[in-house]
């Protein structure tokens, strides 16, 4: 029995009662009699619709898409093929000298294929199609599976998309064939509902270029503040760690440890801290073995949805890389991806196990690494809140360990920052708490990340403040 019949069944017996129960089964007996009544439709099965797919395979690079050489007279002679029939007043006729680029077969076996425009003609012999103008091509990129020209699909500001138009190309052939009866069905009404042919994704600029830059790190304040590293580091506890408003953090320094502090002072501590802290993220978070995982979660800023990226290991728990975006796109995956592949501790004899949810823009950023980096990376997808396929049982844990870190990650953001800077701030600093201050039960209380320096400090305010003086001497 299904477990919503079982929760359905369990709510109607605590809602009704015993004789209401009696009669609500008998007026579905009565449903159930009725040829008349409707039910739920089923949907149908269409497991490759909508089903965004990466090529590993890189493009073919340069050369021309070589027509094919066809020799008409062989066509003609085999098929017996006659020459166009054409009407006495028909004007709209090909040039006598013009020939097939196919097949070189002549104007007799040629026609006009659009009508009183005579740009497009059509060959009887061969069955292909051209311009009066048609060339052989030069191609930037061919398809890996036929050498088909790619053509431009889609120009967007970050990328370019290209697209194998081969109906005969192997790759295409394949896919078709896996589409169930209902899938081709709609396949012919709405064939960009699925994705069957290559494609290849050019972004504009390099992996060194996108890489973001969170914090201008030219100016550092902290220097020159009038507040020893101990009280700076009181300031972090109450306002990152056990997420103090600017407020209750001055009111508590002023009531309970006697410091006199404005609300403004602490915002601008907490900025330059959070500069020294992403770079102490930066060096300190180690190499970790084995899988990773990635998701994003949404925080509003200023009303807008936002999104932070974040990215662990299987190894502890360990934030790996958290990065801060205004979209889901393939760069600020690409920046993930990047970023956990620096922090994976290389085996020669495995590649890197990436394992994200079915959001596109991962696997377009793992083939961009794969084609452009040659990284090997190996992209498995846990798809929906159900293991319907092998990958999504194997992988599922990997899944619940990043959700679990997002629902801990609504302990330090909120929704109601000012600007994306804030925002960044506030994560750069969470990372830093949860990695090497916040103990964790699953671990005995220990942090995921043990450094020596912070091993034999026991409160939280001298972490942060040896977190500080280390990174001031990075």
């Amino acid at each position: 029995m299904p477990k919503i019949i079982e929760n359905i069944a369990k709510w109607i017996c605590v809602t009704l009662n015993k004789t209401q129960v009696a009669q609500l089964v008998e007026k579905l007996n009565e449903l159930l009699a009725d040829p008349d009544t409707k039910y739920k439709q089923l949907e149908p099965n269409l497991p490759n619709y909508r089903k965004f797919t990466v090529d590993p395979l890189k493009p073919i690079k340069g050369g021309l898409r070589k027509a094919r050489r066809l020799n008409y007279k062989k066509i003609i002679q085999t098929k017996k093929i006659k020459p166009v029939n054409r009407k006495k007043d028909n004007k709209n006729l090909p040039p006598r000298n013009m020939r097939c680029p196919h097949c070189k077969a002549p104007s007799d076996y040629l026609y006009v294929n659009n009508g009183k425009k005579a740009k497009q003609y059509k060959c009887k012999v061969c069955g292909e199609t051209f311009h009066t103008e048609q060339k052989e091509r030069k191609s930037e990129y061919r398809c890996p599976y036929c050498g088909y020209a790619l053509f431009l699909w889609k120009r967007r500001p970050l990328v370019d998309i290209y697209k194998c138009g081969n109906k005969k190309c192997a790759r295409y052939k394949e896919k078709f064939e896996k589409l169930n009866a209902d899938e081709k069905k709609l396949f012919k009404k709405k064939s960009s509902q699925f994705s069957l042919r290559y494609i290849y994704r050019k972004y504009k600029l390099s992996l060194e270029d996108i890489k973001q830059k969170l914090f201008s790190i030219s100016e550092i304040k902290l220097a020159r503040s009038r507040y020893s590293l101990y009280e700076i580091g009181l300031i972090m506890t109450l306002f990152i760690s056990l997420k103090h408003s600017s407020w209750e953090t001055k009111e508590t320094l002023k009531h309970v440890f006697g410091i006199k502090i404005s609300h403004t002072h602490i915002l601008n501590i907490v900025r330059e801290v959070a500069k020294l802290c992403h770079n102490f993220n930066l060096k300190y978070i180690p190499k970790v073995p084995g899988y990773q995982t990635a998701d994003e979660t949404y925080v509003k800023v200023q009303g807008k949805q936002n999104y932070i990226w974040i990215a662990a290991s299987k190894f502890r728990s360990i934030i790996t890389s958290a990065i801060v975006a205004d979209n889901r796109g393939e760069v600020p995956a690409l920046i993930t991806v990047n970023s956990a592949l620096d922090k994976h501790l290389k085996n020669e004899n495995e590649p890197f196990t990436f394992i994200s949810d079915g959001n596109p823009s991962y696997a377009a950023a793992v083939q961009y690494m794969q084609t452009e980096y040659d990284a090997k990376i190996e992209h498995k997808e846990v798809i929906g809140l159900q293991n319907k396929d092998v990958v999504s049982a194997e992988f599922r844990f990997m899944k619940n360990i990043i959700e679990r870190i997002n629902r801990t990650f609504n302990h330090y953001v909120n929704n109601c920052y000012k600007n994306l800077d804030n925002l960044a701030h506030s994560v750069a600093l969470a990372v830093t708490d949860y990695n090497f201050i916040r103990p964790h039960r699953t671990y005995d209380y220990e942090t995921p990340i043990k450094l020596k320096e912070l091993d034999n400090i026991i409160l939280w305010q001298d972490k942060w403040a040896k977190i500080i003086q280390m990174a001031t001497k990075i």
